[in-house]
């Protein structure tokens, strides 16, 4: 029998077998879903968070422990929705100064060597605003 590609994985959209009328996949049930385990544990936060199983925090938990090195791979979808749970938001207090009425954007981007993950950090101070939003995607 051939063995065609004839499903894609739902993490990277990479084409791969499985052959539904085996009982291979009763061993290996992560392979209805995604090409590789570790998809598939990727694939179980995504979907619990969704539905709301995870909080955003304990998503960002569960994902720092997995192997996300592949994320340039990913689906579109799946690496905004990665990088949006990754990202963390912080209010910071600063004292207000009068004699700045406008409104400020600063973002700089670093790579952080040991963990191979970009880093962006955004501050806003709006007018008249006594605090700081701090995005940082990690």
């Amino acid at each position: 029998m051939s063995q065609q590609n004839n499903t894609t994985c739902s993490i990277c959209g990479k084409p791969y077998y499985i052959c539904v009328s085996c009982k291979s996949h009763a061993l290996h049930p992560w392979r209805i879903h995604t090409d590789t385990a570790e998809h598939y544990k990727i694939y179980q936060i995504l979907h619990g968070f969704t539905v709301g199983l995870y909080t955003k925090d304990e998503a960002r938990e569960r994902l720092n422990n997995v192997d996300l090195s592949d994320l340039n791979e990913f689906r579109d979808n799946i690496k905004e929705n990665i990088n949006k749970i990754m990202t963390v938001e912080k209010e910071i207090k600063v004292s207000a100064d009068k004699s700045d009425d406008k409104e400020e954007t600063k973002v700089s981007a670093d790579k952080d060597q040991n963990t191979k993950s970009n880093k962006k950090k955004s501050v806003k101070k709006a007018k008249g605003m006594n605090s700081v939003i701090v995005n940082e995607e990690v």
